[in-house]
Order: structure tokens, then C-alpha cells, then sequence
């Protein structure tokens, strides 16, 4: 099989009614036979590859956070007040409940994120590339600025890439405008550069890579996204219940502040402090709502496993899960949403 430039240009139809007459920026030969491997080799050391950097969070920092928030700071301070008055029963029952709601939020988060990473591998692109002097299929994340592609109908664009020769392309950049019309491209209104992330619709061409990474118009926005995750997010439902528990808590802590008060001061009970604290540590434990977060988790985790498992779907965040599980109606307003 021959595998050179002439035969992806063989495969150009010519009498297309997108092939139409434009007058193309000047390239030098140099440019027009693409890169060469050491070329390329020395293009990844000055631009990486053509990929977004993945902002990872250490895993002991994922487990940290499973024991931060209201709800686990109030079991912890309880499991304190436990062990301070040596109630060892209360204490082993409230830090079983603690680890066991830590320990499977951080076994979903895990979970999710090898998923995700799976799904990423699987989903990974090829292209027709000139690397020495023939065409070859590249993975995308291997492009560099100044190779030469084949675009065509149904392939998504991997990076910014600047129209070379061949037909005019319809260009589907819903992605990055919302525009429901394709562009046409190369045209004095939008230019000869297509932009990362928009789709080929019609056409065939040949385009030079401009620019790769987060160097690209839709990778600069996504490296602030990236950011973003390395946040704790918490869901609208679980901001609502609990905003519930920590109406509970403020009220049972001011029973606990008045109960202590009047036994101390009023039935002069100070004398017997470990019988007082037992009762303000009943009080709290009674209050606190200890297996609610562990009954959400169990939950999520419940919902998130049927999902990939009857649906093919990857959860990547609980706190996503249970917002669109709290939807009734999803307005959106063009197909680039």
C-alpha cells in the first residue's frame, strides 16, 4: 500500500462543489513537505505534546478532605468529647462511622478518576500525518507546530491549523461559538486558521499546525477550568441539607451552652464534671444526624455504579451527580452548550 502524500491527495475529489477557487497564503517548500522525526523530537522539548496538562491532587490530600466540612468536623469534635470522658463505646461507634464515610467517598473519587482515565485512552484520536516525506496515522497528542495534516469530513481538528490547499471546508465550530451554520474555510470573513476542537463537516485539505496544548484558543480556557478542579465542590443538594444540619447543630449547642450553665451554676453540679459532659456529649450525638453522610455516600456511590454500569457513564464527581439528579428542567440555548 502506498503511504506518501499522493495518495491522501489522490483521495481529494476534485470536482466537489466545495472545492472552489481561493488564493492561498504563501508557504515555503520547507513547510509544504512537513516535519522531519528529529525535527519533530526537538518541537516536543520546546512545546510538549499536544495535550492539556492534567492538574493532579495527591492522593493523600483527597483523603484529607474526605474528613473536612460540618458535618465531619461535629462527629470529630463529638469522638473528642468521648474519649475525654472515657466513653470508649460512643467513641468507637462515632470514629467507625467518620472513617467509613472517609474512606468510601475517597474509594468513589478513586474509582471515577481511573474510569475517567480509562475512558480518555480509549478515546484517542489518529490522524493522517507527513512525517519524512510519507503519510503515516499519528495519535493527535503528537502533533506539533509545523506538521502537515489531512482534514477531513467527520474529523475532529486537534489543533489550531492554518488551511494549506484542497477543498474549502465546512467547519462545524459550534463547539467554541454556539453557531448552529457551519464556517467556511478558508473565506475573507473567518480567515484560513481553524480552530482546536471544531469538527469537519465537508471537505478534504491539507492544513499546517499552528499551534498545540494549551497554547491553542480553546486550550488557554481550559487550563483556567483544569484550576478549577483542584477545588472542593459541593453540590446544591448537599448545600441544603446541610444548610438543615447546621440549623440542628446551632440550636442543639445552645441547648448544650444552657444545660451545662444551669447544672454547673444553678445545681452546683461542677463538682461532678464527667457526669455533666456525658450529658452534653448525649445531647450532641443525638442531634448530629451521624449516619447521614455515609447514608449520602452509600447512595452516590449506588447511583454512580448503575451508571456505568447500565448506561456506560462516568461519574467524575459526586457533588455533579447529585445536581443533575436534583433537576427537573435543563434549558439550553444554542448547540455549542
Amino acid at each position: 500500500s502506498r503511504s506518501s502524500l499522493e495518495y491522501y491527495r489522490a483521495s481529494v475529489v476534485m470536482s466537489s462543489p466545495l472545492h472552489k477557487k481561493y488564493t492561498p497564503a504563501e508557504f515555503d517548500e520547507s513547510e509544504r513537505i512537513g516535519l522531519t522525526s528529529d525535527q519533530a523530537e526537538e518541537l516536543y522539548k520546546q512545546w510538549g505534546y499536544n495535550e492539556l496538562p492534567e492538574v493532579t491532587v495527591s492522593l493523600w490530600w483527597v483523603l484529607f478532605v474526605q474528613f473536612t466540612g460540618t458535618m465531619p468536623y461535629m462527629l470529630e469534635l463529638a469522638a473528642i468529647i468521648a474519649i475525654a470522658v472515657q466513653d470508649y463505646t460512643d467513641f468507637a461507634i462515632i470514629l467507625a462511622m467518620l472513617l467509613a464515610n472517609g474512606f468510601l467517598g475517597f474509594h468513589e473519587q478513586l474509582k471515577a478518576a481511573e474510569s475517567l482515565a480509562e475512558l480518555t485512552n480509549k478515546m484517542e484520536q489518529k490522524i493522517p500525518v507527513l512525517r519524512d516525506g510519507k503519510a503515516e496515522q499519528l495519535l493527535t497528542r503528537l502533533l506539533v507546530p509545523g506538521d502537515v495534516v489531512l482534514l477531513m469530513g467527520g474529523v475532529q481538528v486537534p489543533a489550531d491549523i492554518e488551511w494549506m490547499e484542497g477543498d474549502v471546508l465546512s467547519v462545524d465550530t459550534a463547539a467554541l461559538t454556539g453557531e448552529p451554520l457551519p464556517r467556511k474555510y478558508p473565506s475573507d470573513e473567518h480567515g484560513a486558521v481553524i480552530l482546536c476542537a471544531c469538527t469537519v463537516r465537508a471537505g478534504e485539505a491539507y492544513g499546517i499546525v499552528r499551534k498545540t496544548g494549551i497554547n491553542t484558543e480553546i486550550g488557554s480556557a481550559n487550563a483556567d477550568i483544569m484550576k478549577d478542579k483542584t477545588q472542593q465542590k459541593m453540590s446544591v443538594f448537599e448545600t441544603r441539607v446541610l444548610l438543615a444540619v447546621k440549623i440542628i447543630i446551632c440550636l442543639s449547642l445552645a441547648d448544650v451552652l444552657l444545660i451545662f450553665l444551669i447544672q454547673g451554676f444553678v445545681r452546683n453540679e461542677f463538682n461532678d464534671i464527667k457526669e455533666l459532659l456525658l450529658t452534653c456529649l448525649s445531647i450532641i450525638i443525638a442531634a448530629i444526624p451521624v449516619a447521614l453522610p455515609l447514608v449520602m455516600q452509600v447512595t452516590m456511590a449506588l447511583g454512580a455504579g448503575k451508571m456505568a454500569r447500565d448506561f456506560d457513564s462516568v461519574v467524575t464527581s459526586l457533588p455533579a451527580l447529585q445536581d443533575i439528579s436534583s433537576m427537573t428542567i435543563l434549558c439550553s440555548d444554542k448547540t455549542g452548550t
